[in-house]
């Protein structure tokens, strides 16, 4: 993981929860995340080779979101999912069915 998000402060305090479902993925990822403050959010799916197939950028977001992407047409594999709270980032494995 760390060579694919080398940037990210994992495993410490996170004002904030972060949910990817379902795992193995066919068709589409959700991402649910509940923040305390205001964060300017951004995301992407990174591939095993550490190459960026999708990035997001949201916005600010300080309540409960539930985003849906669709995957279908990324190839069966596994993948990161990194997301951003501004300074803070964490970083989730999912596979590709």
């Amino acid at each position: 993981i760390s060579v694919v998000c080398p940037q990210l402060n994992i495993g410490k305090n996170k004002p904030y929860e972060f949910e990817l479902f379902p795992n193995p993925a066919n068709d589409k990822l959700t991402i649910v995340w509940q923040g305390n403050e205001e964060y300017n959010v951004s995301y992407s799916i990174v591939d095993s080779y550490g190459r960026i197939i999708m990035e997001r950028n949201p916005g600010v977001i300080s309540d409960r979101i539930n985003q849906q992407e669709d995957i279908s047409d990324l190839q069966r594999g596994i993948y990161f999912f990194r997301i951003m709270f501004g300074e803070e980032g964490s970083c989730k494995m999912f596979v590709k069915e």
